[in-house]
């Protein structure tokens, strides 16, 4: 058992969209379906619906129809914090904002897309014998925050794409930014946040049931390029 806490600003659009992606990737995988999914929200007005962007995202089925029906967003509290056996964030500054609130959880606080590289790293280690396949939540944070440094992750921010950057902003590579400045970029941020959940939620069942797909040499130059285009 165990809690993935989801985290954002308002918990009303990114958060949630995450919360129900990786909930429905978790069923019925052993350990992972164990585990509960929550969505909070840094600066969350109690009793919040999900945007209409956010919900249009989730599609028509009846769980999505059930699940942006009756969200309600919340604000993050510490206890929250405490409790959860790994959170995550949108972007890099709640993640700081994450640990000024309850000092020394700095181990099992990640991004979402730092979460998502490292799930990677540690995909592959597993994979070559190198580490073990967690068995439980606390054990998947302790091997994520393990492989923190051992893949060169984009610290400073960048400029990147056509949505991600503009005057006055630059993206930071591993944040999914708030974007509610115009209809377009929100329309890609929340197709963002479902694009990186549904990969991480993927990894993550890999790694801890340990299907683990080969890798073929075919696919091995295209892996090492993805590799480099985060160093």
């Amino acid at each position: 058992m165990g809690t993935v806490l989801v985290v954002d600003g308002s918990d009303v659009c990114r958060a949630p969209i995450v919360e129900f992606v990786l909930r429905k990737q978790f069923e019925g995988a052993v350990v992972p379906s164990t585990w509960s999914v929550e969505s909070r929200g840094l600066t969350a007005a109690a009793g919040g619906t999900m945007c209409e962007s956010a919900s249009t995202k989730l599609g028509w089925s009846g769980p999505a129809i059930a699940f942006y029906g009756a969200h309600r967003a919340a604000a993050l509290s510490t206890d929250d914090i405490a409790d959860a056996g790994i959170v995550l964030t949108a972007e890099r500054q709640q993640r700081s904002a994450v640990v000024r609130m309850l000092p020394g959880t700095q181990a099992k606080v990640f991004t979402w897309k730092e979460a998502l590289v490292l799930a990677s790293v540690l995909s592959d280690r597993v994979r070559n014998g190198v580490a073990n396949a967690p068995g439980d939540l606390p054990a998947l944070a302790r091997a994520l925050h393990a492989a923190r440094g051992t893949v060169p992750l984009i610290e400073p921010v960048v400029r990147t794409g056509v949505f991600h950057w503009r005057r006055g902003h630059e993206q930071d590579s591993l944040s999914v930014a708030d974007g509610h400045e115009g209809t377009a970029l929100h329309k890609h941020v929340t197709q963002e946040s479902h694009d990186v959940a549904m990969q991480l939620g993927a990894r993550l069942v890999e790694v801890t049931t340990e299907r683990l797909p080969a890798i073929t040499p075919a696919e091995a130059p295209e892996r090492a390029r993805w590799w480099r285009q985060r160093a």
